[in-house]
């Protein structure tokens, strides 16, 4: 009985600072822990230990404030379970129907913003390395340098991913971003190519009949 009180009050210390902590990375943003529910295989066992406990907290304390709220529901009011014979108050039933709609939806809108502003964060990546490219467009030096920045994030996010992990999730983050710059660096090479013919056609100008 103890043994079992210990744990209680341990998962409900672990439920109640993941619930924490995870609003706070919320508020931040930019948490690879909370973009990690993008796709089941990305989380961790750790991550996946702490959203959970994060969800559970959240909807504990939802369940309590409903329940608190719906003081006035007269103690009368309820039904006796068949199987048990404990008489269940309206009060607790109603308090986890609405935790079950709100809860559910309030985490799944969470969930659902974090991954919207990975999503902008990666399309203003893409918005201004784009920008980049169209401003050195007529610069052969300028293109060449953004093309060695785009070289060198593809390698350090390349060596930080191969460092979490033995082979590259096309779903995380850094994998997208990876992809994000190598579009860029498509389009600065064909860029450059089209400078080196401009180049050559000058040098070396067709003779017309």
């Amino acid at each position: 009985m103890i043994l079992l009180k210990v744990l209680l009050i341990l998962f409900s210390v672990l439920s109640l600072v993941s619930m924490s902590i995870y609003i706070y990375l919320a508020h931040k943003g930019g948490s690879i822990v909370l973009y990690s529910t993008a796709d089941s295989r990305l989380p961790t066992f750790p991550q996946k230990v702490f959203l959970i406990s994060a969800a559970i907290g959240l909807l504990v304390c939802i369940y309590s404030g409903v329940n608190a709220l719906l003081f006035w529901i007269p103690e009368t009011l309820g039904y006796v379970d068949a199987e048990s014979g404990i008489f269940i108050h309206l009060n607790d039933t109603a308090s986890a129907i609405i935790t079950f709609v709100s809860g559910f939806t309030l985490i799944g809108f969470l969930d659902k913003s974090t991954q919207n502003a990975f999503r902008l964060k990666l399309l203003s990546i893409e918005e201004n390395a784009l920008e980049e490219i169209l401003e050195a467009s007529t610069n052969q030096e300028k293109m060449q340098s953004l093309k060695e920045n785009y070289e060198h994030n593809l390698t350090r996010l390349k060596t930080y991913d191969l460092g979490m992990s033995q082979d590259c999730e096309p779903l995380s983050w850094e994998a997208k971003q990876i992809m994000s710059y190598k579009y860029c660096l498509h389009m600065v090479n064909q860029q450059l190519r089209r400078h080196e013919d401009l180049l050559n056609q000058i040098a070396n100008p067709k003779q017309v009949d």
